[in-house]
C-alpha cells in the first residue's frame, strides 16, 4: 500500500485532488504493469492499495484541471507503512487558461476536436470547439509550455505552440484556421456472417489522436478526412484490423476492408495468490490447421460495481479453426496453457458459453 498526503507550502491539506500511481513504466506516457487511483480526503490524505514491490510513479491532478497535465509528478517511490508527504508550492497550482477560435477555409466557425499537449508529453487533452462561435477554452492549467492542435474533418489540423504560459495568465491564441478536407470510401465484401452494425471503425492519427468513430453500418457514403496520414482500425465482431492510408485534399481515397469475422472464446484465468491487478497477458492461439499463431492480449482489471473475481474473465476473438493450443504469458514469468475445441467457441461475442479455465503459475 502507498500512503501519502498532499499539502500546500503552509502544510495545509489539499482537498479534492486525484492521485494516480503506476509501476513498470517511465512516466505518465509510458506503459504500466500496474495502475491505481484514489481521491484525497478532507486532509489531503490518500491510499493506493495492492501496489507491487517495484518503483512507483505518482501523479496528482487538481479536480478542475486537464487530467493529461498532472500538476505533481514523482518517480522512484516505494509502497510501505510510512506516509509520503507531497508538498505543492502555490506558484505551481493550476490557475492559467488558453483560449482560441477555430474556423474553416471559408472563415465560418467550426465545431471540431481541439487537442492540448504539455511540452514533452505524448497524450493530449481533447475538447470540442463551440458550434456557433468556434471558441474553445482550456483550463485551469499549471504554468508551462504547451502546443494546441485543431483537428478538423478527419485529421485536417492546424497547430500553435505556446512557448510559456504564466501562472494566472489567460492566453488568447486568436484564430486557428483549417484547410480543405479529402474523402475516403470503404469497400467490404458482402458475406452472410458479417453484421455491419456490430463492426466498429475507429480512425486515429498515427500519433493516436482520436479523429472519428462509427459503425460499419453507418459508413455507406464518403467519410471526410484531412489531407494527411491516418489509421483505420476495425474491431468489435470482427478480428482486429488496421489500415494505414493517406488522403489528398478534394480527392477520394478508396480502401478495402477485409472485416474477417472471428469466433469468441471465454477465458477464465486462475492467478497465483497475491497477484496484483491490473495485469496484461499475452495470448498465442496455435491453430490446429497450422500456420502462424494468432496473437492478442488480455487485460485484467477491476471494474467499478463488479465483484473483483470477475476481473479474471475475458472474451477473446480468434480466427475460425477446428481447435487451438493456447499459450499464455505474463509479467514476472507467469505462464499457462489450455486446449480449446469447437464446443468452446461461439459466433456471438456477447453470447453465453462456459469459460475455458487457464491456470497461471
Amino acid at each position: 500500500m502507498l500512503r501519502g498526503r498532499l499539502v500546500d507550502e503552509r502544510g495545509q491539506g489539499l482537498v479534492g485532488w486525484m492521485i494516480d500511481v503506476g509501476a513498470g513504466g517511465h512516466g505518465w506516457d509510458g506503459p504500466s504493469i500496474f495502475r491505481g487511483q484514489a481521491s484525497g480526503d478532507a486532509e489531503g490524505r490518500f491510499r493506493i492499495l495492492n501496489c507491487p514491490d517495484e518503483p512507483l510513479w505518482l501523479w496528482a491532478f487538481e479536480s478542475r484541471s486537464a487530467i493529461v497535465c498532472p500538476t505533481v509528478e514523482r518517480g522512484g517511490l516505494r509502497a510501505g507503512a510510512h506516509e509520503l508527504p507531497v508538498e505543492l508550492p502555490d506558484a505551481a497550482r493550476a490557475s492559467a487558461c488558453i483560449e482560441a477560435r477555430v474556423v474553416g477555409g471559408d472563415e465560418r466557425p467550426r465545431s471540431v476536436q481541439v487537442s492540448l499537449r504539455r511540452a514533452g508529453r505524448e497524450r493530449g487533452h481533447v475538447q470540442w470547439s463551440d458550434e456557433l462561435s468556434g471558441a474553445v477554452r482550456f483550463g485551469p492549467l499549471a504554468a508551462g509550455r504547451f502546443s494546441i492542435s485543431a483537428i478538423g474533418a478527419g485529421n485536417d489540423s492546424v497547430q500553435r505552440e505556446v512557448p510559456e504560459l504564466a501562472a494566472g495568465e489567460t492566453l488568447d491564441l486568436g484564430t486557428l484556421r483549417l484547410g480543405e478536407p479529402g474523402r475516403i470510401e470503404l469497400s467490404v465484401a458482402q458475406r452472410e456472417d458479417l453484421r455491419p452494425e456490430r463492426v466498429l471503425l475507429s480512425i486515429p492519427t498515427p500519433q493516436r489522436v482520436h479523429v472519428t468513430t462509427r459503425h460499419l453500418s453507418d459508413s455507406d457514403g464518403p467519410i471526410e478526412l484531412a489531407a494527411d496520414s491516418n489509421l483505420l482500425e476495425a474491431h468489435g465482431a470482427v478480428l482486429p484490423e488496421t489500415i494505414q492510408f493517406s488522403v489528398v485534399s478534394d480527392e477520394t481515397t478508396r480502401l478495402e476492408l477485409a472485416a474477417r469475422v472471428g469466433l469468441s472464446v471465454a477465458l477464465h484465468f486462475q492467478l497465483p495468490k497475491g497477484t496484483a491487478l491490473p495485469l496484461e497477458l499475452g495470448l498465442a492461439f496455435h491453430l490446429d490447421e497450422g500456420g502462424e499463431p494468432w496473437r492478442t492480449q488480455a487485460y485484467l482489471a477491476h471494474q467499478e460495481g463488479l465483484p473483483p473475481e470477475l476481473a479474471t474473465y475475458e472474451n477473446v476473438l480468434v480466427p475460425p479453426a477446428s481447435g487451438y493450443a493456447l499459450e499464455v504469458s505474463g509479467p514476472g514469468g507467469l505462464r499457462g496453457s489450455a486446449r480449446i475445441v469447437g464446443a468452446d467457441l461461439q459466433a456471438e461475442p456477447d453470447g453465453m458459453r462456459a469459460p475455458v479455465v487457464v491456470v497461471l503459475r
